[in-house]
């Protein structure tokens, strides 16, 4: 994997809201105003986000799928603090690692498909 360029602009299209985990440093959840959905009418403008990531930092993207279970009323805000508990603590681990903590809960239990991103921030 790639270390990401820090003078790259990263933006919010088409995913929920992130998990930045700073060096040692608790997950925050990235809030920005939803956008109409992807698909829905794509001559609709869509607005970029931008935000400052420490060195150290590791940036999760990732798809409504990974935290919305309709099957037990999980809905997004209760999957997204699971997801915050689930970070807690994988700092240190390598990207892809991190990854796989992440959909290990839900690996073989989807009600819908799943995208993950992780990017480490790098100097």
């Amino acid at each position: 994997m790639e270390p990401l360029d820090r003078s790259r602009d990263p933006t919010g299209r088409d995913r929920e809201p992130s998990q930045p985990g700073g060096a040692g440093g608790p997950p925050v959840a990235l809030r920005t105003p939803p956008d109409m959905l992807v698909g829905i009418d794509p001559t609709r403008p869509r607005r970029d986000h931008t935000t400052d990531l420490p060195v150290g930092s590791t940036l999760v993207l990732y798809t409504d799928g990974l935290i919305e279970r309709r099957s037990t009323g999980q809905d997004i805000d209760e999957g997204t603090t699971a997801l915050g508990r689930t970070l807690t603590g994988l700092q240190h681990l390598p990207a892809d690692a991190i990854l796989d903590r992440v959909l290990d809960p839900v690996r073989y239990d989807r009600e819908d498909d799943i995208a993950a991103l992780a990017i480490r921030v790098v100097g």
